[in-house]
C-alpha cells in the first residue's frame, strides 16, 4: 500500500507540474501577443511613412523631432517641422483618455476598447492602439515659416502588420480625417 501511495504522489507531482509549465506558456504567449506594444517609439522613428493616399512623406528621428513633407517629391519645401511623442498598447490608450482629455476630443477607454471589441477578427487589438502626437513648430512654404505658435495634432489609430500594407492607420483627432501611412525604410 505504501507503494502506490508513494507512486500516486510521485505522478500527481507530475501532472501539477505539467500544468503549471503549460499555464506559464499560456501566459507568456498571451502577453506577447496581446498585452506587449507591436511597435515602439524607437521603431517607429527607425522608419519613414509614406501615406498611400495623399503621397505625404512623414520623417521622425529618434531624437524626437520630425518633418512632414506635403509630398515625398518635394523634400526642399512644403512641411512642418518640431516635435512628437508615440505611444503604444495600454500607454496609448492611457494618452489618449487622460492627457488628450483637456482637448475634448471625446474618446474615452470605453469607446477604445468597443472599437477593439467589434474589430477584433480584423487584427485589432489593444496592444496595436498607437497614439501620434505632432507638436508642429513650423510651417514651411515657399521657404517662409508661416505659423507664430505651435499646433498640436494627436492621431490616433493601430499598427497593421499586414505584409503587402504593414503600415499605421491614424485618425486625425482635431478633423477626423484618416490616413494610411505606410512603413518605409529610412532614407539617407
Amino acid at each position: 500500500m505504501k507503494k502506490s501511495t508513494k507512486g500516486l504522489a510521485i505522478f500527481l507531482g507530475c501532472v501539477v507540474g505539467t500544468l503549471l509549465i503549460i499555464a506559464i506558456g499560456i501566459t507568456s504567449v498571451y502577453v506577447w501577443l496581446v498585452e506587449e506594444p507591436k511597435i515602439t517609439s524607437e521603431e517607429f522613428a527607425s522608419h519613414d511613412w509614406l501615406e498611400r493616399s495623399s503621397d505625404s512623406y512623414l520623417v521622425p528621428e529618434s531624437n524626437g523631432d520630425f518633418k512632414y513633407y506635403k509630398s515625398k517629391d518635394d523634400l526642399d519645401d512644403y512641411y512642418y517641422t518640431g516635435t512628437y511623442e508615440f505611444y503604444c498598447g495600454e500607454d496609448a490608450v492611457n494618452y489618449v483618455v487622460d492627457e488628450l482629455s483637456d482637448y475634448k476630443y471625446g474618446l474615452t477607454r470605453y469607446d477604445i476598447d468597443d472599437y477593439i471589441d467589434v474589430h477584433s477578427s480584423e487584427g485589432y487589438r489593444k496592444n496595436r492602439f498607437v497614439c501620434l502626437v505632432l507638436k508642429n513648430e513650423q510651417c514651411i512654404i515657399e521657404g517662409e515659416n508661416t505659423f507664430t505658435d505651435t499646433v498640436i495634432t494627436p492621431y490616433y489609430g493601430f499598427y497593421l502588420e499586414d505584409p503587402y500594407k504593414e503600415g499605421l492607420e491614424l485618425t486625425n483627432m482635431r478633423e477626423g480625417s484618416s490616413y494610411y501611412f505606410l512603413i518605409q525604410e529610412k532614407e539617407d
